[in-house]
């Protein structure tokens, strides 16, 4: 994780949930479809008797909270490259284990071994998340599993299209292709599945989209991880982009879309 982008997420940490409400209720859904749907019998026993679960990029511990509740006896390690992520997720889950560690690192999960490892909007970040997705076999137990939310290509494709017809530069950070998520897990899993679906959410204007984008961790610049610095969204820009998104808005109020990748895969190939 570059250095701008951690610098966020710390300054964000503490209001993060105020404006991270897909990302919470993802969480929500990927933790029962995990327990419901996807672990068969034996890895749910496992669970159920103390086994472990490690929360990828936890942020502030919605999706281990989550699996907590379907989960109430397994051992809980909820990961993070940013420490005040890590306080507000302790604050929900004093019992867990917390990990500081910062997920686009080689080896960071080296001599450790889980049950299950989940994530969600998170992974996204990472520069190499087939090598992420190695890393995340290479830890789990024998007939362990995982289970990822990721955003993916097409996410903020209202915002995007807007700034292309304003001839403004991108200032939306590029989503990794699920096609090629797939690919990844093909390799590492003998059962994998790459399910894709659209959420979108209405606000009440294109600032409040903004804000949502922007509270949940970029610190006041839009989303962007390119190596090169970040474009900047100027009160001229803002107020142009207000204007197109006029044509888009619908009853419900302005829209903004995820693409939702639920990324998953169990009996890793080793």
């Amino acid at each position: 994780m570059n250095d701008s982008l951690y610098a966020g997420f710390e300054q964000q940490a503490a209001r993060y949930d105020r404006f991270a409400l897909t990302q919470r209720q993802e969480a929500m859904e990927l933790a029962q479809f995990v327990a419901d749907c996807w672990i068969d019998k034996e890895q749910k026993t496992r669970l159920e008797h103390g086994g472990s679960v490690l929360d990828l990029g936890c942020g502030t511990g919605e999706l281990a909270l989550a699996a907590t509740g379907r989960f109430p006896h397994c051992r809980i390690f909820c990961a993070d490259a940013s420490s005040a992520m890590l306080e507000q997720a302790r604050l929900k889950l004093p019992a867990a284990a917390m990990l500081e560690l910062d997920f686009c690192r080689d080896g960071f999960l080296r001599n450790m071994k889980f049950d299950l490892v989940i994530s969600s909007f998170a992974i996204h970040w990472c520069h190499d998340i087939p090598k992420l997705i190695r890393e995340v076999a290479d830890s789990l137990a024998y007939g362990g599993a995982c289970a990822f939310s990721v955003p993916v290509s097409g996410s903020f494709a209202e915002l995007k299209t807007i700034f292309s017809a304003l001839g403004s530069p991108s200032l939306i950070n590029d989503f990794p292709d699920p096609e090629e998520l797939k690919n990844a897990m093909s390799q590492r899993f003998r059962v994998y599945d790459c399910q894709v679906r659209s959420v979108t959410s209405y606000y009440s204007s294109c600032s409040e989209i903004i804000k949502s984008i922007t509270g949940a961790g970029a610190s006041g610049r839009m989303l962007r991880d390119s190596g090169e610095p970040p474009a900047r969204l100027t009160p001229s820009l803002l107020k142009n982009t207000s204007s197109c998104y006029e044509s888009l808005r619908t009853e419900d109020g302005y829209p903004s879309t995820y693409r939702i990748c639920r990324l998953l895969g169990k009996y890793p190939v080793k």
